[in-house]
This record gives structure tokens, sequence and C-alpha cells, in this order.
């Protein structure tokens, strides 16, 4: 470490999070995101989780609060740049569907280091 830049740290994709974190997350430490209800704490949990995925690193992800439909549609709209209700409401344009069947291929293709998706 001495000779090089890098932390053995698994990042979590926001660089000045990882900065106050000391590198980032560390293996065999326990990291409690609490926030009350609608302020994006599964939807940051799963940037980190596709953060870590992106590098190779197996992610287990358990949500207590949403099924894997709710954790997916979030998760397009995230890739996609829309909001959920976006994705949720249907009546897509052209554009929009191509974003997301592209989006979908994204995910599928990210989460092969995905260890399963929990509820």
């Amino acid at each position: 470490m001495m000779e090089s830049q890098k932390t053995i740290g698994i990042s979590t994709g926001i660089a000045q999070l990882d900065r106050q974190l000391g590198g980032g997350f560390y293996p065999g430490e326990l990291t409690i995101v609490a926030a009350r209800a609608g302020l994006g704490k599964t939807t940051f949990l799963s940037h980190c989780a596709n953060e870590a995925c992106r590098k190779g690193i197996p992610v287990l992800f358990c949500s207590a609060e949403m099924d894997v439909d709710s954790i997916t549609d979030r998760e397009v709209a995230q890739h996609v740049g829309v909001s959920i209700n976006r994705i949720r409401r249907g009546n897509y344009s052209e554009k929009l569907y191509t974003q997301i069947q592209q989006a979908i291929s994204g995910i599928h293709d990210n989460h092969s280091s995905f260890m399963a998706i929990c509820q």
C-alpha cells in the first residue's frame, strides 16, 4: 500500500463517500445504512452493489422492504435516467422502450456477479 494509491476497501462508487469511509466498505465490517422511509436507502445500496459487481466482487443483496420486481423497476429507472413512476406507468415511446431494453440487458450482464437477490 506504500507504493500504491489502491485501497483494500470496496468502493461505493461515490468518491467523496469513499474518502469519508476511509476507502469504502471493508470485508468483515458491518456498515448500517439507516434513514426514514423514502429517502433512497435501497437505491443507494443497489448503486453500491452494482459498483462492486462491475469490479467483479460477488454481492448478496437482500431487502426486507421490497420484492425483486420493485428493486428491478428501480434499477431500470436508474439506468435509463427516468423516475420509477415513468417505468411503472407504461405506454412507452419507441425511444424509451429501446432504452429500457438496453438497461435490462446491461443489468443482466452486470449481475453475473450477483449471488442472489433476496426478499
